[in-house]
C-alpha cells in the first residue's frame, strides 16, 4: 500500500469491484474481503463510498463501516433492495470526500 505523504496524509484509498469477488454486495464477505486486501481488521476505520443505498450503504453499515452515498445512479426498480440504510454522509463528487473524512478525523 502507498505510504502517507504530506501531499496525501490520509490512510490508503482502495478501489474494488465485487465482480472480482465470489460474493456480491450487500453480502458482508464482499466488504470484509476489501478490508482483508488492505490488511485492515477494524471496519470502523473504513469508509465505503457507493452509489446504491441497498448494496453499498446498508452493506457497509452492516459490517461496521462508515458509508458515504454518491447519488448518481439510476437504480432499476427490480434492483432496489428492501433495506435502504442511512449513509453517514452524502457527497456529489469524489472530490467532496476528503473534507468529510477531515471532519470525522477532527471529531466533528
Amino acid at each position: 500500500r502507498p505510504p502517507r505523504s504530506t501531499l496525501f496524509p490520509y490512510p490508503t484509498l482502495f478501489r474494488s469491484w465485487t465482480s472480482d469477488l465470489p460474493w456480491t454486495k450487500p453480502n458482508p464477505r464482499a466488504f470484509l474481503a476489501a478490508m482483508a486486501a488492505l490488511d485492515v481488521d477494524d471496519p470502523s476505520r473504513c469508509v465505503y463510498v457507493g452509489d446504491r443505498m441497498f448494496d453499498d450503504v446498508s452493506g457497509a453499515k452492516a459490517v461496521g463501516m462508515r458509508a458515504v452515498f454518491v447519488p448518481h445512479s439510476e437504480v432499476p426498480p427490480d434492483q432496489i433492495g428492501t433495506v435502504t440504510g442511512e449513509p453517514d454522509a452524502v457527497i456529489n463528487a469524489l472530490g467532496d470526500l476528503l473534507p468529510v473524512v477531515d471532519r470525522w478525523l477532527a471529531g466533528a
